[in-house]
């Protein structure tokens, strides 16, 4: 079977083709944010043109999903154009291929996911993103990153990428070592995985106590989540 994944950004659109010999080439196209329903589905649709056939579509999408269901759409456009928007059905309507969507960082979690224990997958991009899994299974979402901290409203605000760009290096590797310590005492995973395009940013010394259980992933968890996701539907 060949799953055609797509992982969503505030930033850019990431696709590959997933078969049983794994991922194919890797495309990435900028988010032509801010975005609605109709003008996502036509940009989806252009990017699965280039695909040589698949049999099936796996979407991780940047806000609360809920049975394919939009319910938020957090940093790619307005809230109440989204809220509601059924897209796993459109987008398998205009394709003509079954379609399963899922929360970004939850796609990205089963990525990430080496099977054993419990494992909190966290996404430094636009924004923050959690996903969690038990024994490689996913747990119901949790919208984790509307949490307040440091008198910012949310940890989006405190370390996403507008407030990454406000402070020093140093700031902000001390705010994402706040941010994985109160995660951490919510959760309580035997591990951390760190994935997104900020990732690769966070000094791993500044992680204090947490850095034995803290890895930054360089695959693209987001994709490879997705073929996962995808079988978990059938």
């Amino acid at each position: 079977m060949r799953i055609a994944c797509l992982d969503i950004g505030g930033t850019a659109v990431k696709a590959a083709l997933a078969d049983e010999g794994g991922l194919g080439e890797i495309s990435s196209e900028k988010t032509r944010a801010p975005l609605d329903p109709a003008t996502l589905v036509s940009h989806l649709l252009e990017i699965l043109e280039s695909f040589d056939g698949f049999d099936g579509i796996a979407v991780g999408f940047p806000g609360v999903i809920v049975g394919g269901v939009v319910h938020t759409a957090d940093n790619i456009g307005e809230a109440a154009l989204w809220h509601g928007f059924d897209l796993a059905t459109a987008l398998s309507e205009a394709s003509g291929v079954e379609v399963v969507v899922g929360n970004d960082a939850d796609v990205a979690a089963l990525g990430a996911a080496k099977g054993s224990g419990t494992e909190l997958t966290v996404t430094l991009g636009t924004g923050v993103g959690t996903g969690l899994t038990v024994n490689g299974v996913l747990q119901s979402h949790l919208e984790l990153s509307k949490i307040p901290i440091g008198g910012a409203p949310s940890l989006d605000a405190y370390v996403g990428v507008e407030a990454r760009k406000e402070v020093t290096e140093r700031v902000w590797d001390e705010r994402c070592r706040e941010v994985l310590e109160l995660l951490d005492r919510v959760v309580h995973p035997d591990q951390i995985w760190l994935a997104g395009g900020n990732a690769r940013r966070v000094t791993r010394s500044s992680l204090g106590a947490l850095e034995e259980r803290v890895w930054v992933l360089t695959e693209p968890v987001g994709l490879l989540g997705g073929a996962k996701l995808f079988t978990a539907a059938q």
